[in-house]
């Protein structure tokens, strides 16, 4: 993936945190140029005692969310405020916010199993439209793995300010550790792209959906058409 100097970036997170365990080297390396959206309140982001009290967990996830904004030098944080486990209720809300100055946006992968991570795809898909944005839409991933990645991020150098940057969120880490969860998926992503570490990222397009669909097809189906191909 190449980023240029002149691009402008929007993350969009559903929750306090996304943004850091799917695009924290992205960030990491780009903060300047990069604004993130904060979609929920968080309210129902932990059970854990001493962070149950929704109204000091909203409080607290904020605070959590600009201390990675420092971190990563971030352009702009905005906030949505919408409660947490509703954004399919609230995306009036969500479509009102303007996306015509960015170049890129990331939103979570479509197949995530959160239901305020899966509908993000359809919402900026939708917006990207009626805006007129030519801002390129790729998604990234949380809880579920891209299927096909088209764009792999190299983050080897700034995979410490990764971890730094999940770590500000003592209330999602107190009994689950995402730190290494989110540095593990970095490692495995490497792995599959000659980096030490690296994100993975898929970029909404008619031939990337095209691919999609061919993947998911039965094998003899897949023959079929290959054999049908090089015959003409």
């Amino acid at each position: 993936m190449e980023i240029k100097e002149y691009d402008s970036i929007l993350v969009v997170s559903p929750h306090a945190d996304d943004e850091s365990i799917g695009c924290g080297g992205l960030l990491a390396k780009y903060g300047k140029q990069s604004d993130v959206l904060l979609i929920t309140d968080g309210r129902h982001g932990h059970t854990t005692e001493g962070y149950n009290d929704e109204t000091v967990l909203i409080d607290l996830r904020k605070d959590e969310i600009k201390s990675v904004a420092k971190i990563c030098n971030l352009r702009n944080l905005f906030f949505l405020n919408i409660e947490d486990q509703k954004v399919g209720e609230n995306s009036c809300v969500v479509k009102k916010f303007d996306i015509s100055p960015y170049t890129h946006i990331f939103v979570p992968n479509r197949y995530e199993s959160h239901k305020d991570h899966n509908v993000l795809y359809a919402i900026f898909k939708s917006m990207k439209k009626k805006q007129k944005s030519s801002a390129k839409l790729y998604e990234y991933e949380v809880w579920t793995p891209i299927r096909y990645p088209s764009d792999y991020l190299d983050i080897s150098g700034v995979i410490e300010m990764k971890r730094e940057m999940i770590g500000q969120y003592k209330s999602q880490i107190a009994d689950v550790d995402y730190v290494d969860k989110g540095i593990a998926l970095s490692n495995y992503r490497g792995m599959a792209s000659d980096f030490d570490f690296a994100e993975a990222f898929a970029l909404s397009s008619s031939r990337q959906i095209k691919n999609e669909i061919f993947m998911n097809l039965p094998l003899w189906l897949k023959l079929r058409i290959y054999h049908g191909i090089n015959r003409r």
